[in-house]
């Protein structure tokens, strides 16, 4: 369920945004998701990012921000598992979205939908079996030559090794 629908419980008050803004601070720490409103108070600090993140977004409408870090292929079971054992204590009133959210929202499912958050194992086998290339290759070369040639090559093979090796630290994909 990426974006819930806005909840219907007659059993819960109905806040507005300015009733949500007056819980901004540590000790007293409203969050909204997906129109519901969660009393974080006292679970912030058990938080695995950290406080300081609900903090930032307390007495706010945080759905877009926690969508965005709490994705169905990351956190984003775990994450509502754990929203359904805290305290909902009211609703937010339905406000209109703005073109801003609804923008995030289509292209969020459209990544979703055509596969961009799936991992792709081919790429780590091929890269694995480059990199064992590479290491390969420079051993041979730095046991075996005997020519500046074959000491040039040996060298090239260990600059790419390391580029290789550096680039897949920095950009995994």
């Amino acid at each position: 369920m990426p974006w819930a629908q806005d909840p219907v419980d007659s059993q819960r008050p109905i806040l507005t945004i300015e009733d949500l803004n007056a819980h901004n601070k540590k000790g007293d720490l409203w969050i909204a998701i997906d129109g519901c409103v969660y009393d974080l108070t006292k679970w912030a600090s058990h938080h695995p990012g950290g406080e300081h993140l609900l903090v930032n977004m307390a007495g706010q409408d945080a759905t877009g921000v926690y969508r965005a870090f709490h994705t169905p292929h990351g956190t984003g079971h775990k994450a509502d598992k754990l929203l359904n054992l805290l305290p909902h204590v009211a609703d937010l009133a339905r406000r209109p979205r703005s073109s801003l959210e609804q923008d995030f929202r289509a292209l969020q499912e459209r990544l979703e939908r055509e596969g961009m958050y799936e991992t792709r194992y081919s790429f780590f086998y091929g890269l694995g079996a480059w990199l064992l290339a590479l290491f390969l290759l420079q051993l041979y070369l730095t046991l075996h030559a005997t020519t500046m040639c074959g000491t040039v090559l040996a060298a090239a093979a260990y600059a790419l090794f390391g580029l290789t090796q550096q680039s897949s630290t920095l950009h995994p994909n």
